[in-house]
């Protein structure tokens, strides 16, 4: 159900042009059987933006009122389901322990969003429970295993397609886990089309995705996305049967890859995607030169540029490994 003088049709068909962005896959210059899938890379900021759009034309299919919506997050989901959102005519709440970053915050108020900043989890699952039974469609993305779907028939597809054009058949499939849905919704359509890879999910190394011990003090080692200090999600419990492995990395390694990165293409990526080129460059060592390794990088790294100058200094001296001498 949409705000008055809105067309259902014409909403739905905006959303889909969003799940069918469709964004670069690049060879690695420093390494020729690695590629770089580049979801920031596109009209849309990153790959949250896919699954927001896809999720709320369930809603809306379904006869959904989407006059005002609300989930947690303080990143790239926030911005993704504030514009779509926006698209269906509608307000949109966010839930947040502490105040997000302005980058965010500025691009959710502009489309009509604000935050509710909380002091602990407790607090914020609470408020989202108040949301929720006001009447508010809140999707819910930690526990909804229509994320996974979201990537099976969007993103997947769209991979299929660039391998056939790059004549490519990766071996590994690597991507940050976050809720998992990224890479089970496209592994799932790919091994479902034939593909023979196995999966790679990677988070900080003291995450609670793989059960490890959270104790790192220094404010960078928290990653808006992966690494979250939530529960643990159904999305991700689901996502597990298409995640083969998980492979932790330091956010060091991250500021290292970032680094490397925006001095190699003309973009930036966030601490996700450094983790998921410090896992690429670490299995690359593991399995040898001519294994075929397609690394998925979510978002772009607006929100990051304090992580990019600390990794300035730290490594800024060193050479970059794609550099003659390296």
């Amino acid at each position: 159900m949409l705000a008055e003088g809105l067309d259902t049709a014409a909403v739905i068909r905006r959303l889909e042009s969003v799940c069918r962005q469709e964004t670069p896959l690049r060879q690695d210059h420093r390494d020729p059987n690695t590629y770089l899938k580049f979801e920031g890379g596109g009209m849309i900021y990153g790959h949250k933006f896919r699954s927001a759009a896809y999720l709320l034309i369930k809603a809306l299919s379904a006869g959904q009122r989407v006059s005002h919506v609300a989930d947690r997050s303080s990143g790239s989901w926030a911005m993704g389901l504030a514009w779509a959102a926006r698209v269906a005519g509608a307000t949109s709440s966010f839930v947040t322990v502490g105040d997000p970053h302005p980058y965010i915050r500025q691009f959710v108020e502009s489309v009509g969003g604000c935050f509710h900043v909380v002091d602990n989890n407790a607090a914020r699952l609470a408020k989202l429970d108040e949301l929720r039974s006001s009447g508010i469609w809140v999707p819910d993305q930690h526990n909804n295993v229509a994320v996974i779907e979201a990537f099976e028939k969007s993103l997947g597809p769209e991979l299929a397609r660039q391998f056939r054009e790059h004549q490519l058949a990766p071996d590994y499939l690597v991507a940050p886990v976050g809720t998992g849905g990224l890479l089970a919704g496209c592994a799932r359509y790919l091994r479902a089309h034939g593909a023979k890879l196995t999966t790679v999910g990677v988070d900080l190394s003291s995450s609670l995705v793989h059960e490890g011990t959270r104790h790192f003090k220094y404010p960078h080692a928290k990653v808006r996305g992966v690494g979250s200090d939530d529960e643990y999600c159904e999305t991700l419990i689901t996502s597990r049967e298409q995640i083969d492995r998980i492979v932790p990395q330091s956010p060091f390694q991250a500021w290292k890859e970032m680094l490397a990165l925006v001095q190699e293409f003309p973009c930036s990526v966030g601490m996700s995607g450094g983790l998921a080129l410090a896992a690429a460059s670490q299995l690359r060592r593991e399995v040898g030169p001519d294994k075929k390794i397609v690394v998925i990088l979510p978002d772009r790294g607006e929100t990051y540029a304090e992580e990019l100058r600390a990794a300035r200094l730290v490594f800024g001296r060193a050479p970059l490994r794609f550099q003659e001498g390296a």
